[in-house]
């Protein structure tokens, strides 16, 4: 899992270039997550699944979350027009 921090306004294509230059990891799952300020990312209490469960204080501030897994080359790319706790993700696949 790996954490960003950015603008609050972002070119979605650059994350999205980000997104598939980072599937080249050793791992069967990779999990990037974007979020509003560096003082907010943190990873999550459960880094097993990548969820933020009920950490509503964290997801606050996640502005997107990527997930792919290599052995079945599934990937989604969720950008949250607020955050991952307000709205719903424009999804992308990558």
């Amino acid at each position: 899992m790996e954490l960003y921090t950015g603008a609050r306004e972002f070119d979605p294509n650059t994350l999205v270039n980000l997104c598939v230059e980072r599937r080249n990891v050793p791992q069967d799952w990779f999990f990037l997550v974007v979020f509003d300020s560096p003082e907010h990312a943190k990873f999550p209490s459960n880094p097993f699944t990548a969820d933020y469960g009920m950490d509503w204080d964290t997801m606050r501030h996640i502005i997107a979350h990527y997930t792919y897994r290599r052995s079945n080359s599934y990937n989604t790319l969720n950008i949250y027009p607020t955050n991952s706790y307000e709205s719903s993700p424009t999804v992308l696949h990558p």
